[in-house]
This record gives C-alpha cells, sequence and structure tokens, in this order.
C-alpha cells in the first residue's frame, strides 16, 4: 500500500509516520500493493484526530478517530477501519455465495412473447431426493413448491406446501 500522509495544526514526525504504517500494515492484506491510503493527523485544541481513506474497487473506507492521546486515535481509528474493511468483504463473499448457488440450480430466461402469453421461463435441474429430504430442504426455505426427481419411484415429483401447513405430492399418471 502507498500511504499519504499529511497534518492539519500539527507536523507529521518520522515516529508518528512509523507508527500508522506499523498499524495500517494489518489491513494491507486486503488491498492491491498500488492502493493509496490518505492518513490525516490533525490537532484541535488538546484532541488529537486521525482521519483515514482508502478507495478500493468502488468502496470507500473512511475512518476518524478522535482522543487526547495521538496513538490511542491511530489504534482506534485502524480497528474502526478494518472493522469496515471486514464487514464489505464478507457481504461480498455472502453475495457471491448466493449467486453461486442460484446459478447452479436455476436459470431464467425472458423471452418475447405475445400478449397475455408465457413472458418467463425457468429451468431447473432436478436432483434425486426422498420425500423426507424435500419436506425439509421445503422447511427451512420460503418456497411453497419443490420439483424434485423421487429417489423411489424414479418419477419426477412436485412437494408443495397446504395452507394447513401439511404436504402435497403431484406425480405423473401411470
Amino acid at each position: 500500500m502507498k500511504y499519504i500522509m499529511t497534518g492539519r495544526n500539527v507536523e507529521v514526525t518520522q515516529a508518528m509516520q512509523e507508527y500508522a504504517e506499523k498499524k495500517l500494515s494489518r489491513i494491507e492484506k486486503f488491498f492491491n500493493p498500488d492502493t493509496e491510503a490518505n492518513v490525516t493527523f490533525s490537532v484541535e485544541k488538546k484532541r488529537h484526530i486521525l482521519g483515514v481513506t482508502i478507495h478500493f474497487e468502488g468502496y470507500t473506507y473512511r475512518a476518524e478517530a478522535t482522543n487526547d492521546d495521538l496513538y490511542a486515535s491511530i489504534d482506534k481509528g485502524i480497528d474502526l477501519l478494518e472493522g469496515q474493511i471486514r464487514k464489505v468483504k464478507t457481504r461480498k463473499e455472502k453475495m457471491m455465495k448466493d449467486t453461486a448457488y442460484d446459478a447452479k440450480y436455476l436459470r431464467i430466461d425472458n423471452v418475447p412473447v405475445a400478449e397475455n402469453e408465457v413472458t418467463k421461463v425457468k429451468t431447473f435441474s432436478t436432483k434425486p431426493m426422498t420425500v423426507e429430504d424435500v419436506i425439509l430442504e421445503l422447511k427451512d426455505s420460503d418456497k411453497t413448491f419443490y420439483v424434485f426427481n423421487n429417489s423411489d419411484t424414479n418419477e419426477t415429483n412436485v412437494l408443495f406446501k397446504l395452507k394447513n401447513g401439511n404436504y402435497g405430492i403431484l406425480e405423473p399418471e401411470k
């Protein structure tokens, strides 16, 4: 990471710069080597203020900490920044995981057709499952039905929730 250190109402000393770089090294693993971190030291009355701003992959990470002790404000500011970074990273990982699951089992195509006809087609892959497994799957989701390949009969079935809390199965005629 590249550090741009500036001071407002205070001269940035070598010790301040080294301490801030040491603390910022904790978050370097989240960024590219050419990412810039703007670090601003300022003093207002007897308060020391540290501000850190990092722009990376469309996100702006910003933390500001105030304390009577300069080094305590640096510690607090870096902790705040690290929390923001971890929150965004976790959100990105969750989003990637959710979209990977949807793409694996469901593909949606918008098909141009005339008015009052089918306007959306969903395709899916059926997994061989038992009725008990499908009930457990349906309980854990907000869906009202589940299409599956019945492993007992080797036929495609639909399991659906009834209004009274029970379940129904659609089976093809023989």
